[in-house]
């Protein structure tokens, strides 16, 4: 498929210092870019801070940082209409700017509006919470089931002590069902257009499921008979 005949995906991750993990992100991006074109967004454009490296991630990251669609773009100007999917990869800085993001907030909801994919990943999953602004309004994901990191895995986090929110308590406290698996197991749970992955190693499974899913969408929008 050429590039111009892709699909439109988003990619949001964090900015915060706290950081994208790696692994989660090269499964993603991977992935999404053998089907997508993907544009890679974060708060203000900033640029990435990625944790957990090896050295094989390492050297995938300072290839991919030489290529021009590894450039962050301004969260801030997206119009969510223009794309097809929504990825939200493992981003332990998600707990503190995602998961407040009046912006992100807007294109969530937008997306659940439309019924677009959304695939959420360990603690990228926080930033499903950005789709409920105030305290008054309900959230956009109410009564969907979802993963996230575990109490357990969140414990082993360095900044455990710091963070803004548990991800499992924030899920339940605003309507959402939430379900896990052991520590490190793989989980991921499909509730209609939404797909959810506990943690980094669910990331694969996540982003396979999300391929399937935006290309079963497409392939009945093209089938529906065109308006006159």
């Amino acid at each position: 498929m050429s590039s111009s005949q892709k699909l439109l995906c988003l990619c949001i991750c964090s900015s915060r210092p706290e950081g994208v993990n790696v692994h989660s992100f090269v499964h993603f991006f991977t992935l999404a870019s053998a089907s997508f074109n993907v544009h890679i967004v974060t708060p203000e454009g900033q640029p990435m801070y990625f944790v957990n490296m090896d050295e094989e991630s390492s050297k995938w990251v300072t290839d991919f940082r030489t290529k021009q669609l590894a450039k962050e773009q301004i969260l801030e100007t997206i119009s969510p209409k223009r794309y097809d999917a929504l990825i939200l990869p493992s981003c332990p800085g998600a707990l503190y700017d995602l998961a407040s993001s009046n912006k992100l907030g807007e294109i969530l909801e937008s997306f659940v509006e439309d019924q677009k994919p959304i695939c959420a990943c360990g603690y990228g999953v926080s930033g499903l919470l950005a789709a409920k602004r105030d305290r008054e309004q309900s959230w956009a994901f109410k009564g969907y089931s979802m993963t996230a990191p575990c109490l357990g895995e969140c414990i082993k986090l360095s900044i455990f002590a710091k963070v803004p929110l548990i991800p499992s308590d924030a899920i339940m406290e605003n309507g959402g069902h939430y379900s896990e698996a052991t520590e490190e197991g793989l989980h991921v749970i499909i509730d209609r257009h939404l797909i959810t992955g506990q943690n980094d190693k669910s990331s694969l499974l996540a982003a396979q499921n999300l391929l399937i899913m935006a290309s079963t969408r497409h392939t009945q929008k093209q089938k529906q008979p065109q308006r006159q």
